[in-house]
């Protein structure tokens, strides 16, 4: 059996499919430790494994996150508010998180450690150690890539791809200006990483990928811009989900079911949830919510059953829209069950989710963080009306019941068992 590390930041995107992972390796007889925020200890423990806090300094709670909120704010929406927030979130974390890294590797030599693409501590190990002489290290893309290729535009920028030569020269020169734009955040990792006696000479996301062992993106090829210049250890392994669930029958009837979900905080339902609710409410559908952070806000416009807030997954196995303000867990928990999109997106990672949804035909984007009841109820409509959401869809089911990740991973993890 081997040792393993499983890190990430502790907020619940990115956690959620780690601790899936950690009790399905923790259940094969692996020996698991999971290094995270303080927040996840009784998650950790729960699914079987031992569980190493973030050191204080650096850990948080995503729900609360008023400091961090107060200072980015100092920063006008854009360039530097954007900026501020990867260097403050993900770059200078990384000495401490290293450190706490480093102490858990003295108490437990893991074989391998598996983290998520934001969690940079293992960028370090692999610039600075000899690959025998370090654990095996994975990196697993727990959203859509954050590292630039020839064949898409930049990430954050919510373009499609365009193809043949002249979209490789567009790719190009707008991955050149995002690196520029980029100059001070790329700076700062540098000069971080040079402060523990490693070199960072290449742009920072395109480094997570190349200096990994592995590199596991945790969806199907149907819903990823194709690239042609990734390494050979880059590779597609499915999304990570719950167990399905058979639904629940007595839902059906005449109208179509339309689930509506929302994974943000509650006070954030009068941006999505509650003008979704009204959109649909003029339609002869039938609207069920699914929240997994269900903070007890009440809404109850139109016909609402008393089962509105449903279990994610028996709701999305009898649904025919999905309407969510996206998230990549969200998509591919619809996709399992071929159940076309209507995707709201506000932030940057939204957008790009959204982005794939509409490029994948799965569904239509909605291109707002706060939409209106007739934007939700148009597009439902749209959806519903033209079958060939609901074909694309089906077909990119058919690929995620295909990819067996957890069988991927445990071989990675089998075969890192130091001799």
């Amino acid at each position: 059996m081997s040792n393993v590390i499983i890190a990430g930041l502790p907020e619940l995107t990115n956690m959620t499919p780690l601790l899936a992972i950690s009790r399905e390796i923790s259940a094969r007889g692996h020996e698991v430790f999971v290094y995270t925020g303080v927040r996840f200890e009784d998650a950790v423990r729960a699914g079987g494994a031992h569980f190493r806090a973030f050191p204080r300094e650096v850990d948080f709670d995503e729900w609360d996150l008023d400091r961090h909120v107060q200072e980015s704010a100092m920063f006008p929406i854009g360039p530097a508010r954007f900026a501020f927030n990867i260097k403050a979130g993900l770059i200078h974390p990384i000495p401490h998180l290293l450190r706490g890294l480093q102490s858990l590797l003295d108490d437990f030599p893991a074989d391998v450690i598996l983290s998520e693409q934001t969690f940079l501590p293992p960028l370090a190990l692999a610039l600075g150690v000899p690959a025998g002489q370090r654990p095996v290290l994975v990196t697993l893309g727990i959203s859509t890539p954050l590292f630039h290729s020839e064949d898409t535009a930049p990430p954050g920028s919510a373009l499609p791809p365009m193809p043949g030569s002249a979209g490789k020269i567009r790719h190009r020169a707008m991955n050149a200006a995002v690196e520029h734009f980029l100059t001070e955040v790329q700076t700062s990792a540098e000069q971080t990483f040079a402060s523990l006696g490693v070199k960072l000479d290449e742009f920072l996301w395109d480094a997570t990928l190349h200096h990994s062992d592995h590199y596991l993106q945790l969806t199907v090829p149907g819903f990823e811009y194709p690239r042609s210049d990734t390494p050979a250890h880059f590779r597609y392994i499915g999304p990570v989900l719950p167990d399905a669930d058979p639904g629940n029958k007595e839902w059906r009837g005449k109208r179509p079911i339309v689930a509506v979900m929302q994974d943000q905080q509650a006070d954030d339902a009068e941006d999505f949830l509650v003008p979704a609710l009204r959109g649909l409410d003029s339609l002869d559908v039938l609207a069920v919510v699914a929240r997994r952070n269900n903070g007890g806000v009440e809404v109850t416009p139109g016909d609402l059953r008393p089962a509105a807030f449903a279990p994610v997954e028996q709701l999305l196995s009898s649904a025919d829209v999905l309407v969510s303000d996206g998230s990549y867990d969200n998509a591919h928990l619809a996709l399992r069950h071929g159940v076309p999109m209507v995707v709201v997106s506000g932030s940057e990672q939204e957008a790009e989710i959204a982005a794939r949804v509409e490029w994948s035909g799965t569904g239509v984007r909605l291109p707002t963080g706060i939409p209106m009841p007739i934007d939700i109820r148009t597009a439902v409509q749209k959806v519903l009306d033209d079958p060939r959401f609901r074909a694309r869809a089906d077909n990119l089911r058919q690929q995620v019941n295909r990819f067996r990740p957890y069988e991927v991973i445990a071989e990675i993890v089998a075969a890192s068992r130091r001799r």
